[in-house]
């Protein structure tokens, strides 16, 4: 059993194959704990590379005496993951792409419209399912990839869903203005 301690203290004074040998014992459990935040296997190992850089760069900041080589790491990598995770959430929600269906566009205004009392009882009418995609996408503005990973459905699923969804709701929505009418 190789003393991970005494690797660290190798890897402060710049020996390479000591980074290597932290690197065997560390980036499974390391990955495992990256995984669990960016829920992405191309992400973690690129964030787990990075965390390793960033050892070898600051090594000297390591202290025995202030927690474990294990507690380091995993701290180091969790705040690495958690703010490459809201980075990616961020350019994912800046590049966020109209849908491929030919609806429109809703703008900032879709929570207040969906309060409304005609609004409300026509989403009513829609089966579960479809509430559910407008909920996940309008009122929590989740994209289509997060719908899909909270609902566990292929991503072409949650995109006919939601549109099932919304032309259900203008299908309701005019039956609705014309009895009015």
């Amino acid at each position: 059993m190789i003393d991970s301690v005494i690797v660290m203290e190798r890897v402060k004074q710049g020996d390479k194959q000591a980074l290597s040998q932290l690197y065997d014992i560390y980036a499974e459990r390391l990955f495992s704990v990256a995984c669990s935040i960016l829920r992405d296997r191309e992400d973690s190992e690129d964030l787990i590379h990075d965390v390793f850089l960033e050892v070898w760069n600051k090594a000297r900041h390591y202290d025995a005496k202030r927690g474990s080589l294990n507690s380091w790491l995993v701290m180091l990598t969790k705040s690495r993951a958690i703010d490459r995770y809201r980075a990616l959430k961020h350019l994912r929600e800046s590049k966020r792409e109209p849908s491929d269906f030919s609806m429109p566009i809703v703008d900032k205004n879709m929570n207040s419209l969906l309060e409304n009392r005609e609004v409300s009882k026509a989403l009513r009418k829609l089966t579960v399912s479809q509430q559910k995609m407008i909920e996940l996408s309008y009122l929590k503005g989740l994209t289509h990839q997060e719908i899909a990973s909270q609902c566990n459905l292929p991503v072409g699923t949650v995109k006919s869903r939601l549109s099932a969804a919304l032309n259900g709701l203008r299908r309701l929505m005019k039956v609705m203005v014309e009895v009015k009418s």
